[in-house]
């Protein structure tokens, strides 16, 4: 039967043992990235021992509707007024802010001057569809 219960400091050398043999999070990630506040860090086992280690965080998922105006207006408005946007994200707890484009130039342009990095392998699970307006 598997349970889980909350992540705490004694699972941190089975976390470490399991990060160092793991390539894609060795160099960066340590026991206590699942302790870290405003996070819910859970582990998920059975008779034999832990399976997996799941860290839950809040981020703010961003869609925007560009207008059809001047390129320069929209990039003069994104850099001014981005801060405003990671300000609030703050205040409000937000770990992380992310946003899908398949547009190469916004996000050239997110990297240079927001501070944005690639995640490729990020996959999407929607809680609740979005909805149409009519």
């Amino acid at each position: 039967m598997i349970t889980n219960r909350v992540v705490v400091e004694s699972d941190f050398p089975t976390i470490e043992k399991e990060v160092r043999s793991d390539a894609c999070h060795r160099d960066w990630l340590k026991p206590a990235f699942f302790t870290e506040k405003d996070t819910q860090s859970i582990v998920y086992e059975d008779e034999s021992g832990p399976i997996l280690f799941a860290r839950l965080s809040s981020a703010l998922r961003i869609h925007i509707q560009f207008c059809d105006v001047e390129k320069e207006r929209t990039r003069r408005c994104l850099i001014t007024q981005f801060g405003d946007i990671v300000r609030r994200a703050r205040e409000n707890g937000y770990k992380q802010i992310v946003f899908e484009t398949e547009s190469p130039t916004l996000k050239w342009f997110c990297h240079r001057y927001l501070g944005f990095s690639n995640s490729p392998h990020e996959q999407v699970l929607w809680l609740s569809t979005p909805t149409e307006t009519k």
